[in-house]
């Protein structure tokens, strides 16, 4: 029985480093792996740009923005608004905590 399991463990073993040696052999003959040439890459972003930049300006519909006195105001009347509600919350706060005797302390 000894032996069986000697012979076993011995034909494993050579099946591994067949199969280690077969994966070394592959990875020798592909060779490194090829890198793109950044050159290449960079000539190709370089023309996309300029192919851009010649397009016609009409066909960019970019949004008109609004002068800087119609922010100004737009922000604030956004900052009135929001204050407004603030001083709204502030006032229904301390109209329930105020007791109607109009002591101190709340009841």
């Amino acid at each position: 029985m000894r032996r069986a399991i000697t012979w076993l463990a011995g034909a494993v073993g050579l099946a591994a480093l067949a199969r280690l040696l077969a994966r070394r052999r592959a990875a020798a003959t592909a060779g490194p792996p090829v890198e793109a040439d950044p050159a290449v890459e960079l000539r190709q972003r370089l023309e996309e740009q300029r192919r851009d930049e010649e397009a016609p300006a009409a066909a960019v519909d970019e949004p008109a923005e609004p002068d800087d006195e119609a922010r100004t105001a737009e922000l604030e009347a956004r900052r009135a608004a929001v204050h407004a509600r603030a001083q709204e919350a502030i006032d229904s706060m301390h109209d329930e905590t105020t007791p109607a005797d109009g002591g101190d302390e709340p009841a």
